[in-house]
């Protein structure tokens, strides 16, 4: 067992990712807990991340960051961490 949860991206919040990955993070919140979501259709977003407690600058940081180029080891801010556009 972990001391403490990983920390993920939901990337995809449709079927799969919210009646599948997403209800079993809620179940076992001590195994993973989603932290951002990308998703283009913005009620699939919104539905996850309130489900998930994802506050919205976030979500809006992991949708700039899914269309800008990164360098692939970037890790998103965690919760309660200053984000570069939230106020």
């Amino acid at each position: 067992m972990r001391s403490k949860p990983i920390e993920a991206v939901m990337i995809g919040a449709g079927s799969r990712g919210y009646y599948a990955y997403g209800p079993y993070a809620l179940q076992h919140p001590d195994e993973i807990r989603f932290t951002a979501v990308v998703e283009p259709h913005d009620e699939r977003r919104r539905r996850f991340a309130q489900a998930h407690d994802i506050p919205l600058c976030a979500r809006q940081l992991a949708q700039q960051q899914a269309r800008e180029p990164h360098d692939p080891g970037q890790v998103l801010p965690r919760p309660g961490h200053p984000l570069p556009f939230c106020p």
